[in-house]
């Protein structure tokens, strides 16, 4: 079944931005070392990571406590503000609430990152803003309490915390879009590996950069051949 969904999913995981949600009834998954003790939890693993593809919920979406419901994304920064509602769901799965923020450039320009300065942030317009809010709110259940207040902490990042762009530098001209998508992968891969070590992570990261590193000869080769 999985491998089905992610084999028509393959073709668009190199250029396009990726958002699947739903239950996919895999309580067994360890997330925070890609792992799994089922036959499918184990090729839902390998499809994600060979596709560079990350799942963003960390908390139980079911009653009994399991992480059953999943969103799954080529891009985590695009899920933002992600909260369970554990409270008001009708049936025995919570409710996912989460912002999407999506983005559209053209492939040829220079991409550029935005970066949060908190050195010269408004922290006492924050701190106002904190106070304003927090007064008003009538909530006395501590998981929607804190849901609320989670909610107030980013808007008030994203109004009194200036934000600067990187620029990035353009890759070599000989990097293929498949390229691009392997230097992704690897590096999300090595962040996921230095928070939870795995031996049989590393392997794979292992065999990725071998593989990456031929691809990017021969990619060299072939542009440099173009040219003479």
């Amino acid at each position: 079944m999985y491998h089905d969904i992610f084999t028509s999913l393959s073709p668009l995981c190199n250029e396009n931005s990726i958002l699947l949600l739903g239950d996919f009834n895999q309580p067994d998954i360890s997330w925070n070392t890609l792992s799994s003790s089922s036959p499918s939890g184990i090729t839902l693993c390998n499809q994600l990571f060979d596709l560079n593809l990350s799942q963003v919920i960390s908390e139980s979406t079911f009653i009994h406590g399991s992480l059953l419901d999943l969103v799954i994304t080529k891009i985590p920064d695009v899920t933002q503000k992600i909260t369970i509602d554990k409270l008001t769901s009708p049936s025995d799965h919570h409710i996912i609430y989460f912002d999407i923020n999506f983005t559209h450039s053209s492939s040829n320009a220079i991409q550029s990152v935005s970066k949060l300065t908190y050195s010269s942030a408004d922290y006492q317009g924050m701190s106002n803003f904190f106070c304003t809010n927090l007064h008003s709110l009538s909530v006395f259940d501590s998981n929607s309490l804190w849901t609320l207040i989670k909610n107030i902490n980013y808007t008030a990042r994203d109004i009194y915390v200036p934000k600067f762009k990187i620029p990035s530098h353009p890759s070599p001209k000989y990097f293929t879009s498949e390229i691009k998508h392997n230097i992704k992968c690897i590096h999300s891969k090595k962040r996921l590996l230095k928070r939870h070590y795995s031996s049989s992570l590393a392997h794979k990261v292992q065999i990725l950069e071998s593989e990456l590193q031929q691809r990017i000869k021969n990619a060299q080769i072939t542009y440099i051949n173009s040219l003479i």
